[in-house]
């Protein structure tokens, strides 16, 4: 089957990135080094041989290492003056954080740094002894060949990695931050569909028009992202005083209520009213600390490596450490050391700091987490649809292009809401959240009785889409996200299924029909294993 076929037109997953390369680098380092150590045993002209394979490449190797660390020192010190400049607002007024995120360094480091140390001397020494040095023609390719030793190596001890500075720099500036996928979410699928219709629905309120004076939604803020489930838990003084009317949209192929409840502030004298909440993207920030290691923990390393030209040897070690250190400043300069998208992809997937990341998060935590635990429990204590029910599970749609219907009938209309299960309520970041399920019933033919299934789309697509308009994203990781935080939770597991598709003109029905069938396939073989 070809691959972009595979999973209804959605294609194939797309797996974590390993640390291949970096082996594979290994591999290259031990390969060109082997031939120039066997050349030296087994060549009939030793002396020759020796200085050509085994000792000029020795010298340059020290030479190079010191320049890749100078080059290194200098972009850590431009880096320093831009964090510096931040210093108050992102590290507390910390220097040491501010030296920590730009200057951290790694055993690798600390490896190169030792070798270093160790070749310059000898390389020195070898300078007065190795005939090489009187071929010109030869230093040029044998430089470049030793460049390329050294490259691979760098590669190798996990020295070219950037640094955490650059990283949050890159990632600020293509909004590709968890904090960034948070925040998106919050807005698309909040704030843009609740504050227009703010003002109406507090005029439509007989209890509050003429008590709310400001019509506005105030939005707290916790610096510790810790939010409590009431309000009033916080402080006392700050009551809740009722809600304002629902508001009831479908959206991603089930209807969302959304509730906000009204708080009153008692002071000395009268009662101020107002329309108040957490930022609820808060609360899965803080939920995150206790569920993943997305905290700033591991040192990033750089990734452009530096290469000095020899033209003379007498004299050249000075010149060595100026030319370092003018590449190093230039090559920053003209922007040639930012990391490549892959690196900084690579590492964002190693460290959970995605766009996607955050929107994966905040589906799971402000949704999936909540509801999937009650799934079964609603669907039982359904009179309409627990003998209808066979699959209890909520299936999840996931098409590739990221559009979502408003509801799931519109892209298919064999698929159709049949109703509701019992709303799940809660307080969550002080204002009631309602949670429904819509349950759809799939009629295939006419004469067959119809399947029924809690379905909808995963609305953190709909967020994508939407983002779309406002910056590049894409989906693949988000997918796979979603997927491998769920199994890390023993109350969501086997309680879901994903179901990609490609969401162009894939039929609903059919896809939802064999994911039906190979569940049943699956569960079946397991049965009898």
């Amino acid at each position: 089957m070809d691959a972009q076929q595979e999973n209804n037109g959605f294609g194939r997953i797309p797996q974590r990135r390993g640390e291949s390369a970096k082996a594979f680098a290994k591999v290259l380092v031990f390969v060109l080094a082997i031939p120039c150590v066997i050349a030296v045993f087994i060549a009939q002209d030793k002396e020759v041989i020796k200085d050509y394979v085994f000792l000029f490449p020795l010298y340059l190797s020290g030479r190079l290492l010191l320049s890749f660390l100078i080059g290194k020192v200098m972009q850590k010190i431009c880096l320093l003056w831009e964090e510096s400049r931040h210093r108050q607002t992102r590290y507390n007024g910390s220097w040491m954080k501010v030296l920590n995120s730009t200057f951290g360094f790694s055993s690798g480091d600390a490896i190169f740094f030792a070798v270093t140390l160790l070749l310059l001397p000898l390389s020195y020494a070898l300078r007065l002894e190795c005939k090489t040095f009187t071929h010109v023609d030869y230093q040029f390719w044998l430089l470049c060949a030793t460049s390329c030793w050294v490259a691979l190596l760098s590669f190798a001890a996990g020295c070219r990695e950037p640094s955490l500075a650059e990283v949050s720099r890159i990632n600020e500036r293509e909004n590709k931050n968890v904090a960034d996928g948070l925040a998106w979410g919050y807005y698309l699928a909040y704030l843009k569909i609740v504050l227009p219709k703010l003002d109406q629905r507090i005029d439509n309120s007989e209890e509050y028009r003429e008590k709310i004076k400001s019509k506005k939604l105030y939005i707290l803020i916790p610096k510790d992202c810790y939010t409590f489930q009431k309000i009033n838990d916080a402080d006392s003084r700050v009551t809740a005083a009722g809600d304002l009317e629902p508001y009831v949209i479908y959206r991603a192929g089930t209807k969302r209520v959304y509730n906000n409840t009204v708080q009153r502030i008692q002071y000395t004298g009268e009662a101020c009213y107002l329309v108040l909440e957490y930022a609820t993207t808060l609360t899965t920030l803080y939920e995150m600390r206790s569920a993943t290691e997305a905290g700033l923990s591991r040192e990033q390393k750089e990734e452009q490596l530096e290469c000095s030209t020899f033209s003379h040897v007498d004299g050249q070690f000075g010149l060595l450490i100026l030319n370092s250190c003018w590449v190093a400043w230039l090559s920053i300069a003209a922007g040639c050391r930012e990391p490549s998208m892959v690196e900084i992809s690579r590492i964002n997937e190693r460290e959970n700091k995605n766009v996607a990341d955050g929107l994966a998060w905040g589906y799971y935590l402000a949704h999936l987490k909540i509801v999937l635990p009650k799934l079964e429990d609603q669907i039982d204590k359904s009179e309409k649809y627990r003998g209808k029910i066979k699959s209890k599970k909520l299936y999840i749609l996931v098409p590739k292009n990221c559009n979502t219907f408003q509801r799931i009938q519109d892209a298919d209309s064999r698929v159709k809401a049949d109703g509701n299960l019992e709303p799940y309520e809660i307080y969550r970041a002080g204002t009631k959240r309602v949670y429904k399920h819509t349950v759809h019933s799939i009629q295939y033919t006419a004469e067959e009785e119809p399947c029924y299934l809690v379905l909808e789309y995963a609305t953190t697509l709909m967020t994508l889409y939407e983002m779309s308009k406002y910056t590049d994203s894409g989906l693949g990781s988000e997918q796979r996200e979603e997927q491998e935080i769920l199994d890390e939770c023993l109350d969501c597991r086997n309680k879901y299924e994903l179901v990609p598709f490609s969401g162009e003109a894939t039929k609903i029905a059919d896809v939802l029909t064999n994911k039906i069938r190979d569940t049943a396939v699956t569960v079946r073989a397991e049965a009898h294993a």
